[in-house]
């Protein structure tokens, strides 16, 4: 028992008590403990400082090819949208030119076979008794009032076979004077080859001979054809108005 004593005896002498009655660090612990304390803020007020004077770290600035790159996407995707927008535009316009110009081509073929059902395209010897009926049917209508033993009424014949076909909205009519007295003297055909210009029915010139095409019998067919537009251009012919 006294060998326990000894070997407990040591500890027991060295162990000292943490607080007093009073709860309170002893002074030198306080003293060690306030300056660990004041150690410890100085310390992390250095640091502080030392991280203030650090450079701030600056944000990633944006690469220019990056930014290249990515203007020229929505650059590219831009003018990619407006092109299309272009195309398409081009595209309804090309659709309505065509469907314009197929109307037209549908308006001309039906104005054409108009023509052909009334005799234009072609040079016809009419009778007196149809004579009315001929000149109100068309717009525009030439009659040749000729006659059979005439050369000259033979050249306004050949020309006007041949122009014809090619000025197709003129009615191109002949008239022997010989079997229509009633309207040589209505209109006072005196002279021929005498050719007289019918809009809407109502008599707008006249091509007395050769008149204003030529002084020989082998005037330019251009030149008859230039003077019949001619004749249609005027609205009531002289000595026309009773």
């Amino acid at each position: 028992l006294s060998e326990c004593l000894f070997f407990f005896a040591p500890a027991a002498r060295t162990r000292q008590p943490l607080m007093k009655s009073s709860g309170l660090l002893p002074a030198e612990a306080a003293a060690g403990a306030s300056q660990a304390l004041s150690s410890a803020v100085e310390d992390l007020e250095f640091r502080n400082y030392l991280l203030s004077k650090r450079p701030k770290e600056k944000a990633p600035e944006a690469r220019p090819d990056v930014f290249m790159s990515t203007a020229e996407t929505k650059f590219g995707a831009l003018n990619e949208r407006e092109d299309a927008e272009e195309e398409t535009r081009e595209d309804d316009e090309l659709e309505r030119l065509r469907q314009q110009r197929l109307q037209e081509m549908k308006r001309a073929a039906a104005q054409r076979q108009e023509y052909l059902s009334k005799g234009h395209g072609s040079y016809t010897e009419i009778l007196e008794s149809e004579f009315l009926k001929q000149v109100t049917a068309s717009q525009l209508v030439a009659c040749h009032f000729f006659h059979k033993d005439f050369e000259r009424c033979k050249i306004i014949d050949m020309h006007f076979r041949e122009l014809a076909p090619s000025l197709m909205s003129i009615r191109f009519i002949a008239l022997n004077v010989e079997k229509a007295p009633f309207f040589v003297a209505k209109l006072r055909v005196k002279t021929l080859p005498t050719v007289v210009f019918f809009k809407d029915g109502i008599a707008v010139d006249r091509l007395v001979g050769f008149e204003g095409v030529g002084t020989t019998d082998d005037f330019p067919q251009s030149r008859l054809a230039a003077r019949i537009k001619l004749g249609f251009e005027k609205e009531t012919a002289e000595g026309e108005e009773d």
